[in-house]
């Protein structure tokens, strides 16, 4: 799997907290306590810090680790309360679902939630799903391994046998590791994530609540509205990922659907795009041109970092253009990136890629979570192959770009070693519900486009769809117009006051040097 960016994915999407033990318990006969239950503890520090106010509380959510055998080890998944900030709170808090799957929003998103408005008017709730990074003690089921290889390939080709061989060998050690170990990687999927969330509730005392989910966890959500509804007030899902559709072939045209708005964006700018070709076929050209002839260069990846080895094919370049969902802030260079790189100049871009790969570290996340749904539920639903997705989206693009899988390049080969049974096809449906749903979307989000939150509101008939002109991946934290909807859809799910949304336009682009 192409370690992506963690959604603020994260990211893709790239994460949340868990971690698998053998409880104490299980020791005793006749002395075990009840399971699930919440455990109050200190907020993690290790292996970083969990980014939480000084007032937050945390503790561990109890449960097994896989629901067919009760009896068995149980997991202790961290979980961080954030206090609201009014003085008078609501009654029902906001319940945060990370996307990924895999990352840890304890540890990346709580701050940015923060600021964003989340615990305004009540209270914040971030759970750290299985499969994923914090926990009191070892083993984690992350995989270092896999994260330096995926680190050594950028002076590799992307797509190339050597990048592969490397990362498949990296995962195959991992899994191996963990097995031996005693987890189940089988029981790192949606369903007992969705179960977990569930208990979570119970655990907690809490009625009601208000579900938000982003990247993946609006595939969690859903599946949280369709197998355990009570007690939910009220769902966001923001980034849409309908559980239904995901599969693995199928980036490459949301891929394709995130480029078109962009690129259309800047042909309606006069400034933005003065040369011949167009922005579209220009791309289109370098990417033909890299894959044929890979560009190589060293830049470093952060101010003072020593400097790395970046090989820039034609993959490496689309996967660059679809990871900018994760970064609307810089949406209004890319025109010029793209043109710099055209005349010559890829250090900017390379600069980017490093960056991102190099930033993500080692051990971060959670391959537990992120190949268990990624194995068992994206991989053996597709219909059809990923080259002949990739050939519909991309006509002119090399079949060796098409063929690994745009934006998660290594996972169909990594799900060869990482050996989890198939997910029932009830993980699968579709979210018939009543429940109050708002559902957003970034029209520049190259990963999880508008016309995947159109197939999720089919069957939620008392739901709001909205599209953010201009916006990639995790439209909430981008845009202060969504958060105010957000904040007026929590006070009244049915009716979200939404006319901020008409008066967004989408960004003014650097100018493209006319080469």
């Amino acid at each position: 799997m192409r370690k992506v960016p963690l959604t603020l994915i994260a990211v893709s999407g790239v994460v949340a907290a868990a971690l698998p033990l053998a409880s104490p318990a299980n020791a005793g006969a006749g002395s075990k306590p009840p399971v699930p239950r919440f455990v109050p503890a200190a907020c993690p520090t290790k292996p970083i810090p969990a980014d939480l106010p000084e007032k937050a509380r945390c503790g561990f959510l109890v449960v097994p680790e896989n629901r067919a055998r009760p009896h068995g080890r149980t997991l202790r998944l961290t979980v961080g309360i954030v206090p609201a900030k009014s003085r008078h709170p609501a009654p029902d808090p906001i319940m945060y679902l990370a996307g990924g799957p895999g990352g840890a929003p304890l540890a990346t998103e709580a701050k940015l939630l923060i600021a964003a408005g989340f615990n305004r008017d009540r209270k914040l709730i971030i759970l750290s799903q299985r499969g994923t990074l914090y926990g009191p003690q070892n083993p984690a089921p992350t995989c270092p391994g896999v994260d330096r290889a995926f680190i050594h390939t950028l002076g590799l080709p992307l797509d190339g046998s050597r990048a592969i061989r490397l990362n498949v060998a990296a995962t195959r050690a991992c899994f191996r590791r963990l097995t031996a170990e005693g987890s189940d990687l089988g029981a790192y999927n949606t369903t007992e994530n969705a179960a977990d969330v569930a208990d979570l509730r119970v655990a907690l005392g809490i009625r009601q609540w208000n579900v938000f989910g982003d990247s993946y966890g609006t595939n969690l959500a859903m599946t949280l509205m369709r197998e355990h509804p009570r007690g939910i007030r009220s769902v966001t899902l923001d980034s849409v990922e309908p559980p239904e559709v995901v599969a693995a072939n199928l980036f490459a045209p949301n891929a394709r659907e995130g480029f078109d708005r962009l690129f259309r964006a800047c042909r309606k700018q006069r400034q933005c795009w003065r040369r011949s070709p167009g922005i579209a076929r220009t791309f289109t050209n370098l990417v033909r041109r890299l894959e044929a002839h890979p560009v190589t260069t060293r830049v470093a990846p952060s101010p003072g970092a020593p400097p790395v080895k970046v090989v820039i094919d034609g993959g490496r370049l689309a996967n660059w253009l679809i990871d900018e969902s994760f970064n609307t802030a810089d949406f209004r260079n890319v025109p010029a990136m793209i043109a710099e790189f055209a005349d010559g100049n890829p250090r900017p871009i390379a600069t980017q890629v490093a960056a991102r790969v190099v930033g993500s570290g080692t051990g971060f996340l959670g391959y537990g979570l992120a190949l268990g749904v990624g194995c068992a539920e994206w991989i053996p639903y597709m219909k059809g192959s990923i080259l002949s997705a990739g050939r519909r989206a991309f006509p002119a693009y090399p079949a060796s770009v098409l063929r690994p899988a745009l934006h998660i390049t290594y996972l169909p080969q990594e799900c060869t070693v990482w050996k989890v049974p198939k997910a029932p096809a009830q993980q699968r449906e579709a979210t018939p519900s009543t429940i109050p749903t708002l559902l957003l979307a970034g029209s520049f989000d190259a990963v999880t486009p508008t016309s995947w939150a159109r197939i999720a509101a089919r069957t939620l008939p008392n739901s709001t769809l909205l599209q953010f002109p201009g916006i990639g991946h995790f439209v909430t934290l981008a845009s202060p117009c969504a958060q105010r909807v957000f904040a007026s859809f929590l006070a009244t799910p049915s009716a979200p006051r939404t006319a901020c949304v008409a008066k967004i336009r989408p960004p003014r682009f650097k100018p493209a040097p006319r080469g």
